[in-house]
């Protein structure tokens, strides 16, 4: 099988338009902003985590001062 200059000159021409676009996409990509991550907490559970930081603080005050 015979490969010609320009059979291998136009393989890579495509292979670095290819690059070229892959490279483009990348930078375009970083450039955009992604959503921030946003959690809410009930009001149930903001309760409940109160209730638990005042029993955490009661016990170590028990444990203090035995």
């Amino acid at each position: 099988m015979t490969i010609n200059p320009f059979q291998i000159n136009g393989v890579t021409n495509v292979y670095n338009k290819f690059l070229k676009q892959r490279i483009n996409n990348i930078l375009e990509n970083d450039n955009i902003e992604e959503p921030k991550d946003t959690v809410s907490i009930s009001a149930e559970a903001k309760k409940r985590n109160i209730i638990n930081q005042a029993k955490e603080e009661v016990l170590k005050a028990v444990r203090e001062n035995e």
